[in-house]
């Protein structure tokens, strides 16, 4: 399984990193839009673990929804950020507020596409 890191921060995606490769997935991290949507245009991602920073974040979001439906997309964010509401819309899998468990993150990964969250 082949997971990719967006926008994560730097202390986040060392232990993101270490997590994912100690379950045997490949993780790889992207910082741009430009480069996340490059890296999908290669069939091989899986999962996109995208860590929201803006509001601008969730039409990225909508996009490989829209575009790449097969990939699930985990999204981790600040409480109160914005609600679990748009984060549905937008088309993600999965919200995990910040902090999070990484055990929580096996199980998402594992998860069946078709079972999207319908509440927070």
């Amino acid at each position: 399984m082949k997971i990719l890191l967006a926008q994560a921060n730097r202390l986040e995606e060392a232990e993101l990193i270490d997590f994912f490769q100690a379950l045997s997935y490949t993780v790889e991290s992207v910082y741009e839009r430009v480069e996340l949507n490059r890296r999908l245009d290669g069939n091989d991602i899986d999962i996109v673990f995208y860590n929201v920073q803006s509001m601008e974040d969730f039409a990225q979001i909508s996009y490989i929804n829209h575009y790449y439906p097969e990939v699930k997309v985990i999204v981790s964010m600040e409480n109160g950020m914005c609600s679990a509401i748009e984060n549905i819309r937008s088309g993600a899998f999965r919200t995990i507020k910040k902090p999070y468990r990484l055990s929580e993150l096996c199980s998402y990964c594992k998860a069946d596409p078709e079972q999207r969250q319908t509440r927070d």
